[in-house]
Order: C-alpha cells, then sequence, then structure tokens
C-alpha cells in the first residue's frame, strides 16, 4: 500500500545540498540511502512539491535531516491556528482518503 507523500520544502535540498557536500558526491549519497543517484539530483534541485514517503524516510537516515527541527519536518513552521488543526484532522483519515482530497484539491486549483 502506498503511503501519503511529504511535502518537499526547501530546508530538504539544503540539508541535501549539506549532505553531498559532507560525502563528497551524490554517488556516495546515493549509495548510503539506496536512492538512484538520478533520483538524488533531481532532489538537489528541487525547491517545493512532494516526494513519496518511503524515499523521504530513506533520506532522513542522513544526519543532516535528522538535525532539522521537528517543526520543519512537520513542515507547519508557518501555518495558523486553522491550518494546523485542519492538517491534524487531515493526517487522521486514511491514506486513501488523504489520496482522494489530495486530487480533488489539486484538480481544484488546476481549474
Amino acid at each position: 500500500m502506498k503511503r501519503a507523500p511529504v511535502r518537499w520544502i526547501k530546508e530538504y535540498t539544503n540539508a541535501l545540498l549539506a549532505t553531498k557536500k559532507r560525502m563528497k558526491s551524490a554517488r556516495e549519497v546515493a549509495a548510503f540511502t539506496g536512492i538512484h543517484e538520478t533520483q538524488i539530483g533531481k532532489f538537489l534541485r528541487k525547491t517545493d512539491g512532494w516526494v513519496d514517503k518511503d524515499t523521504f524516510e530513506r533520506l532522513c537516515r542522513l544526519k543532516e535531516f535528522k538535525k532539522l527541527s521537528v517543526s520543519v519536518m512537520a513542515g507547519d513552521e508557518n501555518m495558523t491556528d486553522n491550518e494546523k488543526i485542519l492538517l491534524k484532522l487531515f493526517r487522521k483519515l486514511p491514506e486513501g482518503t488523504q489520496k482522494e482530497k489530495i486530487l480533488e484539491l489539486m484538480k481544484m486549483v488546476s481549474l
């Protein structure tokens, strides 16, 4: 069963850039995380969007990702109280329903 994606933010790109610098290459990062090197390259240029949760959890093995604050990892540092309540309620929905709602919202936004 596919799990809900994770919202990618600039802080993740910065953490991955720091990892690449520490490990000396994207190939080394790929070898450590088990994520294909071309995907690592895409993440290094990514500033926004969504990432598969399983892939994101592999990135969380990196010490640079572990250093990010819990609020950044949750992605709610700039949310209003109402947005935080909605997110909390959304996370209580079954995964299939979450995916359906995301697709519905994406369709509404693209109209």
